[in-house]
Order: structure tokens, then sequence, then C-alpha cells
């Protein structure tokens, strides 16, 4: 119900606002590759605990993991594209942010889309699979380039 949606939101806010408080002073100490490989592991956790575990528990936990996991991965990225490279820095942080606004403004119209289409339990799946692509791709996504 809407109280529970409201809960929802508060947990994921909570768990990304904690997230980028401290995600600077994690991004100095770990390599941008790990911040961005474990947030998107911990944020498909969310996902997947949420498809996997029909509960309200289960839902703040999702959503808590989600905000915690996805708060660093864009700082990760900018991170990595400032460093430059082959690529103009300015350049590269465009191209990390555009997809990055383009998936704040169609991801939760397309996970609807695939919830009605399918289910809910396997459309938050399906979201949190795609997070494991940026575990996947992390690397390739933070190595610096020489020019």
């Amino acid at each position: 119900g809407p109280g529970t949606a409201g809960l929802a939101y508060a947990a994921f806010a909570s768990a990304m606002t904690i997230g980028r408080l401290t995600g600077d002073a994690v991004l100095k100490r770990v390599a941008p590759v790990w911040v961005l490989a474990v947030g998107a592991s911990v944020a498909a956790a969310g996902f997947l605990a949420m498809a996997a575990l029909p509960s309200v528990a289960a839902a703040l936990v999702g959503c808590a993991l989600i905000g915690l996991g996805e708060a660093n991965v864009v700082p990760a990225l900018f991170s990595a594209a400032a460093r430059g490279g082959r690529v103009d820095p300015s350049v590269a942080i465009a191209a990390v942010a555009s997809p990055g606004y383009v998936g704040l403004l169609a991801g939760p119209a397309l996970i609807g889309l695939a919830a009605q289409a399918t289910s809910l339990p396997f459309a938050l799946g399906g979201a949190g699979l795609l997070l494991l692509l940026i575990t996947a791709t992390a690397r390739n996504a933070t190595r610096e380039e020489t020019a």
C-alpha cells in the first residue's frame, strides 16, 4: 500500500544518502572498479531479494540495498571518465551522464511496463540481472587508456 511504498522510498533514500556521504572517502581508498562492481552487486542483490521474497521486509531491505549500492556507481564512473585517456574528459563525462539520466527517467517506466507484461518479480529480477552486467563489465568501464 501507499504507506509501505513511502517506507520503501525512505529506506532507499536514506541508504543512498549514507552511501553518497561516505562515497568520496571510499573512492579515495578503493579503486573505482571495485566501487562500481561492489555497488552494482549490492544493488542487484536488492532487486533480486525483492523479486524472490515478496514481503514488506524484503521490499524495505531490497530498497535500502539498491540505494546503498547505486549511491556511488555514477560518481565512480565520473571519476574514471575524468581521468581521461584517449577521449577528452568532458566528452567522457557527458557519455556517462547521458545514459544515466535516460535510465533515471525511463528505468521506472520500463520496470512498470515489464511488470505489466509479465509480473513484478520478473521485472525486478530483470533489473537485478542487468545490474550484474555492470558488475561484469566494471573493469572495462573504469580502465584507464593511454594516449
